[in-house]
């Protein structure tokens, strides 16, 4: 059993759903990954970005 902790309370699930779970969400966020990286990539085809200077960049962060 797996135990995860959510606001100090516990809940024990099985080790195989945890596994499964975890696996979801990794895939989920490289799907997420993918998707910036596509419309990154299509921004860059079309022209559609603007261009800062890097000190102007920095102070927005």
């Amino acid at each position: 059993m797996a135990t995860i902790t959510v606001e100090n309370e516990y809940i024990s699930i099985p080790k195989i759903q945890y596994t499964i779970l975890k696996n979801i969400y990794e895939l989920n966020k490289k799907q997420l990954d993918l998707i910036r990286i596509y419309e990154v990539e299509e921004n860059l085809k079309t022209w559609n970005y603007k261009v800062v200077k890097v000190d102007d960049f920095i102070n927005s962060i």
